[in-house]
């Protein structure tokens, strides 16, 4: 005898599914909440899929933007330690991250 197949799910259900798992997560990154308000505010006032896709790739690309500029400014840190990590080596120092203002950050 056949196995029965699995009923698929319709576009509501993987919805409210998506839905619970959102409020579940924002439960446990409650810092995050500010930005999933600031998503919905701007996803209101966004008609289509196409557009509501670029404005969440905007706002992604954004963040990571911040995110490498704070990664940027923690990067040379460690130089400034001092005591027993003075005479610490380099390994595969034939890569080397260089950051600058015009130019942003990259493997030298």
């Amino acid at each position: 005898m056949a196995e029965p197949t699995e009923r698929k799910k319709s576009y509501h259900e993987i919805l409210e599914a998506a839905l619970r798992a959102r409020e579940q997560f924002l439960k446990e990154h409650p810092h995050l909440q500010d930005f999933q308000n600031e998503i919905d505010r701007i996803m209101e006032k966004t008609v289509g899929f196409e557009n509501r896709m670029s404005v969440l790739a905007f706002m992604i690309e954004t963040k990571l933007y911040e995110l490498r500029d704070s990664i940027a400014l923690l990067r040379p840190a460690p130089l400034k330690v001092e005591g027993p990590f003075d005479e610490a080596k380099v390994e595969d120092g034939d890569e080397a991250m260089v950051c600058s203002e015009d130019l942003g950050c990259y493997l030298n």
